[in-house]
């Protein structure tokens, strides 16, 4: 999940980033209402974290800006000022949740976990994908009742994946949503933590869509292999079967190009004005069969 933290504090803006990175939540930062507008407007957040007493623009502007573009994003607006008037103000002009300074880090934290639940229409802290539970409460993972121990970073990608179970995630998105401004854009970061992900729960649960993204599933795709016909169960079965164990050459094709038990190839053309074919090893024909010309 990417967070912006609009506040004008330094100390605190400082603080608050540093304690959101450390729940692993991609976090970026503004020091003033009209940077934060501009991040906010351009770039896709989960939440926005909005101070209301600042330069150039204070948090009610921010805020009002921001709904009139048509942004839905949650917004938890933070204040020194808690009097009933000012919290009134904050929810009737959209904001989500209102907390006044200051205020123990515990609760922001249980706040913005509670926000982004709402936000995806789930209230519920506990999700179930297949046997794997995740608990966004708790930030905890298990699979068949025992705890899978994750990186903060690696448990950002499972959410971001299981969240949005059985639909592919563009690589894009996962970027857009797993790495902030700090981080350095390197192509195999993503990979990395998708492989360290894959030896924790199991490759059968994060599927690669190839050109589109990754899936995140319960695992029953691929015990759907025993449904098949037995003509494609076999030609699947002899595309995976080593090389070595069979020695046939068509092994290196595609399984759709596999032809089925019986049927008999032709052999390629040769090339013309030569007397060899372009491939250099030799032709299997029908026994008795004429050579080809040029042979």
């Amino acid at each position: 999940m990417k967070l912006l933290v609009i506040e004008d504090n330094h100390r605190l803006r400082k603080t608050l980033v540093d304690v959101l990175r450390d729940e692993g939540y991609a976090t970026d930062s503004a020091a003033d209402g009209g940077e934060g507008l501009y991040k906010a407007l351009n770039w896709d957040y989960d939440l926005i974290v909005l101070d209301v007493m600042m330069p150039e623009k204070d948090g009610f502007e921010v805020l009002a800006e921001l709904r009139d573009a048509g942004h839905a994003t949650p917004v938890l607006m933070l204040s020194a000022r808690g009097g009933l008037k000012d919290r009134l103000r904050g929810l009737d002009s959209g904001a989500d949740d209102f907390l006044v300074k200051p205020f123990e880090m515990d609760e922001l934290i249980s706040r913005i976990r509670s926000a982004l639940r709402r936000s995806r229409g789930t209230p519920n802290p506990v999700l179930t994908v297949g046997p794997i539970t995740l608990n966004t409460a708790t930030r905890s993972v298990c699979m068949n009742g025992e705890v899978i121990e994750l990186t903060a970073r690696e448990y950002a990608l499972f959410e971001i994946l299981a969240t949005r179970h059985n639909e592919v995630v563009t690589r894009d998105e996962i970027y857009e949503k797993l790495f902030d401004e700090r981080d350095e854009t390197v192509s195999n970061m993503l990979d990395v933590y998708i492989y360290k992900l894959r030896q924790k729960l199991g490759k059968e649960h994060v599927l690669t869509r190839r050109g589109m993204g990754y899936q995140m599933t319960g695992g029953g795709e691929f015990r759907q292999m025993r449904l098949l016909p037995d003509s494609i169960r076999w030609r699947v079965s002899l595309y995976h079967t080593p090389r070595h164990r069979t020695g046939d050459r068509r092994l290196r094709r595609a399984p759709s190009e596999i032809p089925a038990p019986g049927h008999q190839e032709k052999p390629p053309t040769p090339v013309p004005g030569h007397g060899f074919y372009p491939d250099p090893a030799p032709l299997r024909r029908p026994r008795g069969s004429a050579p080809p010309t040029g042979a």
